[in-house]
């Protein structure tokens, strides 16, 4: 049994939103997004305590500008729909548990569709007496398939014992153990203390054990003169014959007081003595209180399924254990992150737990598998939340794989407010450098910007992305004048990549150019200074999608043009290429360069400057037969921030003129629009 759906409608930032659960569901997105209010919304329909079930004022959803106090009433519903795959897996074992509970309750949408149940929570305030108004509260069963409309007669109360059956365990963000090692039922030991079944033999031989201690304790003479000294003292103070006798207790003979003196102490230490939970610093804390949450799952599961633990503990196990967990990673370094995420994974694979978790770590996303992510944005217009699964390729795509790997390999981009996708390593170095000539402040977190390198592949699977998650991105590629897929090809292949992204074409395409014309763009003419101011003009309408080139060639060369002295200056003594004196082998080592640059032997660089060309002995030495990445680093080490932006390449200017623009008024990042 699991809960497939939640649909929130009025319910704290949702104003009507369905979302889709898995075995192990991350909530991702900036603070106040809606993330702790999904959990809080299960806590709603199944949480364990009155105070976690009970509907808040605070609850009642509420739009821009809007009072509570305007509404004569105002109406939330929380619906969660449970399915049962034990059904389809053929699990006669785990049916006999849940199908009897649900089976008059279930509802299907036609033949051969599974079957499901609805269970729907409604709470109405109206404005009372008192300032806070008054609330009621109701839990049905709905007995009509989703999709059709739901009547009274639909409706069907659902009682507690029923709802019991599904229970949450809530984990904050701050986690305090203490509060759960205490006997009582709402406590996480509590519950698997007081489940414990004492023999009457068990509860006799205890009393008597404690009474000899007690004695043992009394008769020691200092003991003795407390005693007696406490006696006069209660007895000059009042002569009420119930209470005339104070008699000091050293211990209780009922198993419920033994058990509420119990803790959890720690060995070995650096100390004599051991610790106790309060010594512990935050991270301990936070693990061991996850620890008593795994113990009471792991007991409950062997209560479930061995029955020497049912002889030992009477404990109702829910039919369904879902285990709400905040931001798992605070106050825990990555690799312990790692362990918790791999236990977490493992409950989550019990045929009767579910795993919800919210975080803003990238740590965490990139140890999820995608699919079970769903992203959460606040929409400031209207003030309510929306829940957006990730996008991926279909797994039959050889992109599924690259782009679910990208995704992991860089889940900062999740919680970015805009992402500059690049072609690789260089762009990634270069970019994370040149935006911090935005302002003074140098910190591209308090922009909120992330740089994710492509691998110049699959670039409108991120675009898919990214439009889904309603994240604004800039994109620079390489325009490789003369190398292979460059050139025209590169323009058409961006253009197809719009178009798969839901352009349209004659927005793309001027209507004086055929659809066989654009089929043959990759083979258009490029051999003259006319074809390269055409080109080039397709270049610049692609700048008003938010797509920018480095050009002629790619982001090195841009680099390599504009700072060629600081790229020279960090050669080594007797390092760097062996250019000729003699001018006609000069001539043919720049031939074979440029060759070898444009990775082709029929390479002309008919449209490159004499300039450029001479260029190519130097790329070829710094990025042919160096590491690419570790030339930038060096060199722009030795760049100072003023001689960057005074002699800044132009794509580079445009990107953070169009990323203020971005991003101006947006208030979780730092640029602002003034400028």
């Amino acid at each position: 049994m699991k809960i497939k759906k939640l649909r929130l409608k009025n319910f704290q930032c949702f104003k009507d939103e369905e979302i889709y659960l898995s075995d192990m569901t991350t909530f991702i997105g900036a603070n106040s997004s809606g993330k702790t209010a999904i959990l809080e919304a299960l806590l709603r329909l199944f949480g364990r305590t009155r105070s976690e079930r009970q509907i808040r004022r605070s609850d009642f959803h509420l739009g821009k500008d809007e009072k509570l106090e305007n509404f004569e009433e105002q109406r939330l519903e929380i619906e969660a729909v449970i399915t049962f795959p034990e059904i389809k897996d053929g699990d006669s074992n785990e049916s006999e548990n849940t199908i009897p509970v649900f089976f008059d309750e279930m509802v299907v949408n036609g033949e051969n569709e599974d079957l499901y149940v609805r269970i729907l929570f409604r709470a109405t305030w109206r404005k009372g007496v008192t300032i806070e108004g008054e609330i009621d509260e109701d839990l049905f069963f709905v007995q009509v398939p989703e999709g059709e409309e739901i009547k009274e007669e639909n409706l069907y109360k659902m009682h507690n014992h029923q709802r019991s059956v599904i229970q949450v365990i809530y984990v904050p963000a701050t986690r305090e153990p203490s509060n759960h090692l205490k006997f009582v039922s709402s406590s996480i030991l509590g519950r698997m203390l007081k489940s414990i079944k004492w023999s009457d033999e068990q509860k006799i031989d205890i009393q008597e054990q404690t009474k000899i201690i007690s004695g043992m304790l009394c008769d020691q003479d200092g003991i003795s003169i407390i005693q007696n000294a406490i006696q006069e003292s209660w007895n000059s103070y009042h002569q009420d014959i119930r209470f005339k006798k104070a008699k000091l207790n050293f211990s209780s003979s009922e198993i419920e007081d033994i058990l509420n003196k119990m803790e959890i102490s720690f060995l070995p230490t650096f100390e004599e003595k051991s610790y106790n939970i309060e010594k512990l610093g935050d991270g301990l804390r936070s693990l061991f209180y996850l620890t008593l949450v795994h113990t009471l799952l792991d007991i409950e599961q062997k209560v479930k399924e061995q029955s020497e633990y049912a002889e030992i503990f009477e404990l109702e196990v829910p039919l369904l254990r879902i285990l709400a967990v905040e931001e798992p990673e605070n106050h825990v370094s990555p690799h312990v992150l790692g362990k918790i995420i791999s236990n977490l994974k493992a409950i989550s694979d019990q045929k009767n737990a579910q795993i919800l978790l919210t975080s803003h770590s990238p740590n965490v996303v990139k140890r999820i598998a995608p699919k079970d992510i769903k992203y959460l944005r606040m929409c400031a217009e209207e003030l309510s939340s929306s829940c957006t699964k990730i996008y991926l390729p279909e797994k039959i795509d050889e992109a599924y794989k690259y782009v679910k790997e990208a995704v992991r390999a860089y889940p900062e981009l999740y919680f970015a407010r805009l992402v500059v996708l690049g072609e690789g390593d260089s762009e990634e170095i270069i970019l994370n450098r040149v935006l911090e000539l935005i302002d003074d402040n140098n910190n591209l977190d308090s922009y909120g910007i992330s740089i994710v390198p492509l691998g110049g592949r699959h670039v409108n699977h991120f675009w898919k992305l990214l439009n889904q998650l309603e994240i604004p991105y800039i994109t620079l590629l390489d325009l490789d004048l003369e190398r292979n897929q460059g050139g025209w090809t590169r323009i058409k292949y961006i253009i197809n990549q719009l178009l798969e992204n839901g352009y349209s074409k004659r927005e793309l395409i001027p209507e004086q150019i055929s659809d066989d014309e654009f089929l043959d763009m990759n083979n258009w003419p490029l051999s003259t200074e006319k074809d390269l101011e055409e080109l080039m003009i397709w270049v610049r309408r692609l700048e008003d999608y938010d797509i920018y080139f480095s050009e002629p060639l790619d982001v090195d060369f841009v680099m390599l043009k504009a700072f060629k002295d600081k790229y020279i200056d960090m050669i080594p003594e007797n390092g760097g290429p062996i250019i000729p004196d003699d001018r006609s082998k000069y001539e043919e080592r720049i031939t074979n360069d440029i060759k070898s640059v444009l990775k082709s032997n029929n390479a002309e660089s008919k449209l490159y400057s004499s300039e450029d060309k001479e260029l190519m002995i130097w790329y070829k030495y710094f990025f042919l037969t160096r590491g690419k990445p570790s030339t930038h680093i060096m060199a722009l080490s030795n760049l100072e921030n003023e001689q960057l932006k005074d002699n800044l390449p132009e794509p580079f200017n445009k990107i953070i003129d169009k990323i203020k623009y971005r991003l101006s008024g947006d208030p979780y990042s730092s640029i602002s629009g003034d400028e």
